[in-house]
């Protein structure tokens, strides 16, 4: 995903933007974790 880096102008919304349906929210949460991407928010 683009972080706007580039963009001084942007400002990232306080809100959350989408988010994943899955039969096991903790398969995912490990899934995406083995994948090395950076989680900023615990799951709520």
């Amino acid at each position: 995903m683009d972080d706007h880096s580039f963009d001084p102008d942007f400002h990232p919304s306080d809100h959350v933007l989408f988010n994943f349906i899955v039969q096991d929210i903790d398969e995912a949460y490990e899934f995406v974790q083995s994948k090395g991407i950076t989680i900023i928010r615990e799951i709520e």
